[in-house]
């Protein structure tokens, strides 16, 4: 297992809860490993540390996590320490 740095940002639907409903949520739901910022209405940033077996693991796993506990969430652009994709 190794150690993965990675940020993903989101869209939040139009209808979400308040940020602070959704950070609970996102710490509840598995997104405890990541430093996570509301700089901009309706946006989120999620820096990750995750430990996993590849960083196709790591990035799926911390999807799947922001998915599930914010419906409709829709990813913007991710970024590894190498390169970034939007």
């Amino acid at each position: 297992m190794s150690e993965y740095d990675f940020t993903l940002r989101f869209a939040l639907p139009r209808n979400s809860d308040d940020a602070a409903d959704c950070l609970d949520r996102l710490r509840a739901g598995g997104c405890d490993d990541a430093t996570i910022g509301v700089a901009k209405k309706g946006c989120i940033a999620l820096k990750f540390l995750r430990i996993a077996s590849t960083p196709e693991e790591a990035v799926l796993g911390a999807l799947a996590a922001v998915f599930k506990a914010i419906p409709g969430a829709r990813l913007v652009e991710a970024e590894t320490a190498a390169r970034r994709f939007a």
